[in-house]
């Protein structure tokens, strides 16, 4: 379990700035737990605090019981090492293979050789690229080069994945892919994730739990689909794209649902269906039955 708590950055300048403001959460072992905002929410800093590349101002961050917050040295290390992370631009070493990029965070550990190459060649079957284990990432897709990242995220059997931005880079069938390939990692695996995305879709296909973050404080945190159904903060309402007004005699009226950047299951379908004559998508999700055209045609499928 990790819990949050109290947590604050400010970072100093011309002018103090306030990255986040009394930040708290508690995350379950198992969680998919999404982090959504718009740019500038502090989205990237609050995860950056998890694993301490950024140091909070004051605040505790816990885990498994444990106040890790003042960790430094060898304790520091080993706690990054239980912690993987995946970027939106991959962060891959062109200059090394696809299997040489797999093995580095073992190579930190000075792991012999013979195991480091043997776990990342099981962890390029996980990711579906085994046959690319000699290639190197120029040669690969965007889709292919983020499977390397999450191979080598997955090296030191990390007990928390952090994903920031992970699919912002990739095309809709691709970010569908990928979302599928975490939900089976996390329910494989046991690792539980932390998503920090401003894509509603992404937030409703893979994560059991959100928090909405606004100017650095969270406004919003909940089931995802009881924040989706019912949401009760104003930023929440306007990302979702649901307006309310209020009447002269001070009741509450709603206004239907508008579509500003919430992409439904029948949108990732129609998207992937026009891609290069594709397949119907399994990406391994919550189910749902929804419809899309194509040629003049009403096709239904199950996106996952």
């Amino acid at each position: 379990m990790i819990q949050i708590e109290h947590l604050s950055k400010t970072y100093d300048g011309v002018s103090e700035h306030h990255a986040l403001t009394d930040v708290s959460l508690t995350i379950e072992d198992g969680d998919i737990f999404g982090i959504i905002g718009e740019s500038g929410a502090g989205k990237s800093t609050l995860v950056r605090c998890i694993n301490l590349l950024e140091r909070p101002t004051s605040g505790r961050i816990v885990i498994d019981g444990e106040d890790v917050t003042g960790y430094s040295g060898k304790q520091l290390l080993k706690l990054r090492s239980s912690i993987g992370m995946i970027f939106q631009d991959f962060s891959l070493f062109q200059q090394r293979t696809v299997l040489k990029n797999v093995t580095f965070p073992l190579e930190l550990r000075r792991d012999k050789k013979e195991h480091r190459e043997q776990r990342a060649l099981e962890l390029l079957e996980l990711v579906g690229l085994s046959e690319k284990a000699k290639s190197y990432p120029s040669q690969l897709s965007g889709g292919q080069q983020q499977r390397v990242a999450i191979a080598r995220a997955l090296a030191n059997n990390p007990r928390v994945m952090l994903c920031d931005e992970a699919t912002s880079a990739l095309d809709t069938r691709t970010t569908v892919s990928i979302l599928g390939l975490l939900r089976d990692i996390n329910r494989e695996l046991g690792v539980t994730m932390i998503v920090i995305t401003h894509s509603l879709a992404v937030a409703e296909k893979i994560c059991n739990k959100i928090a909405v973050i606004d100017k650095g404080r969270i406004v919003e945190t909940g089931e995802t689909a009881a924040v989706f159904s019912n949401p009760q903060s104003e930023v929440t309402r306007e990302l979702l794209g649901t307006d309310s007004l209020s009447g002269d005699c001070g009741a509450t009226a709603s206004r239907a649902p508008r579509q500003v950047r919430r992409e439904p299951a029948s949108a990732i379908l129609a998207d992937a269906l026009d891609a290069a004559s594709a397949p119907l998508v399994n990406a391994g999700c919550p189910d749902e039955v929804c419809q899309a055209t194509r040629g003049g045609e009403s096709v239904e499928g199950r996106v996952r």
